[in-house]
């Protein structure tokens, strides 16, 4: 009888704690909700945090700043100074009503003086955090400062964290010389020895003044425009050097990131031709032999026909042979580039060190502690292997008619 009173007791005393409900609960008007953060080097020496915190009532439609007669900026931006990360979130407090709230943060952009010393201790903050998800993208300023990054206000989209992480996301799915990366990819490649990160870029284009204000929004053509500027590569926490165009669409090939691009390409006979690269595989191969490694990348693309600028038969299986010739140099080309320019910065950001530590472990334990150095004196092989699937509509381009 005492062991039924005792079980009776436990079961009324777990219901009892399951119908509490959520003992940290807090309600929506008590938060700021955050959406991008911006983490700068402060001029004492310490951290300049950034916050751009949603303004509910302006995000409505028809009332946010491009929608229509609103006044107010959909977004708010915070800025606190402390030593630490954490400190200065915590001193945002005294310029915000409400407590940050980091669950929808959607990108992270740091200043580049800071890149240039090093991110590792604030990527600590958002790495031990537990109301900072990993899903947002960290991104590199170009040329000024994080929290100016997030001060424009941009149009069709009206959150500018917002347009920043879907054209990054839409950028890296169409163009290939942008790559989206997170929180948790950042910091193994940095922890690597075999591998080194690289991050997206970031630009203000235009008139950075203009761009703060509402008159951004206000005119077809902007007067300032976030703009993605290819790679910057990495050793370690700190940025070493920047990618052109060309070496960060090579980077993209190289570690199997193309998902779509657009490529031109030179014809036999003079002129151009667009290619859309609609599917790309690639592997790497990094062998021990003889007491020197030897690198290696192997690229298998399909590609569709986008745009002739020139006189060619593409109906004709010859002249096609003959332009996936020549898009096959150019992969190689572009590949040749942004390794010999990763080798220029002694940091490899492709992960060749990685594989030598997959195929041949007793190999990579002797070049471990010098990888860097001996990575860039490696010759590597490139192999490219593409095939033209369609060709478009027509056959004959209208424009050899137009000049005969």
């Amino acid at each position: 009888m005492v062991r039924k009173w005792i079980g009776l007791l436990l079961l009324i005393a777990v219901s009892a704690a399951a119908l509490s409900g959520c003992w940290n609960r807090r309600e929506l008007n008590e938060l700021a909700i955050t959406v991008g953060l911006a983490i700068d080097r402060a001029e004492d020496g310490g951290v300049r945090v950034s916050a751009q915190v949603v303004e509910p009532g302006e995000v409505a439609s028809g009332r946010a700043a491009g929608g229509g007669g609103g006044n107010r900026s959909p977004v708010t931006l915070y800025s606190a100074k402390g030593e630490s990360v954490f400190e200065a979130v915590r001193k945002l407090t005294t310029v915000s009503p409400r407590k940050i709230y980091f669950s929808h943060l959607r990108v992270v952009v740091f200043g580049e003086s800071l890149l240039r010393e090093g991110i590792a201790k604030e990527l600590e903050f958002l790495s031990r955090d537990h109301e900072v998800r990993t899903d947002f993208y960290i991104i590199a300023a170009k040329g000024v400062e994080g929290h100016e990054v997030l001060d424009q206000l941009t149009p069709l989209v009206k959150l500018p964290a917002q347009k920043l992480f879907t054209s990054l996301q839409t950028s890296e799915q169409a163009w290939a010389p942008t790559y989206g990366v997170q929180l948790d990819e950042l910091i193994t490649s940095i922890v690597s020895k075999g591998k080194h990160p690289v991050l997206t870029a970031i630009e203000i284009k235009g008139d950075k003044k203009a761009g703060e204000t509402q008159k951004n929004v206000e005119e077809i053509d902007s007067p300032a425009n976030l703009t993605y500027s290819n790679l910057v590569a990495m050793k370690g926490d700190k940025i070493v050097g920047w990618l052109t165009m060309e070496e960060s669409k090579g980077w993209a090939y190289i570690t199997n990131n193309v998902q779509n691009s657009v490529g031109v390409i030179d014809c036999p006979g003079g002129g151009t031709l667009s290619l859309e690269i609609v599917r790309s595989k690639s592997s790497m191969r990094a062998e021990s032999g003889g007491g020197r490694p030897s690198l290696s990348v192997d690229v298998f693309a399909e590609a569709n026909i986008g745009e002739v600028r020139c006189r060619v038969d593409v109906s004709n299986p010859k002249e096609i042979r003959k332009l996936e010739d020549s898009a096959e140099r150019k992969i190689v080309e572009l590949m040749s580039a942004a390794v010999e320019r990763s080798q220029q910065l002694r940091t490899d950001i492709f992960g060749f060190g990685e594989e030598l530590h997959r195929t041949s472990p007793g190999a990579w334990r002797k070049l471990e502690k010098r990888w860097d150095e001996t990575f860039a004196d490696l010759p590597v092989r490139f192999q490219a292997d593409v095939k033209i699937r369609r060709i478009g509509t027509t056959n004959k381009s209208f424009l050899q008619e137009v000049e005969e």
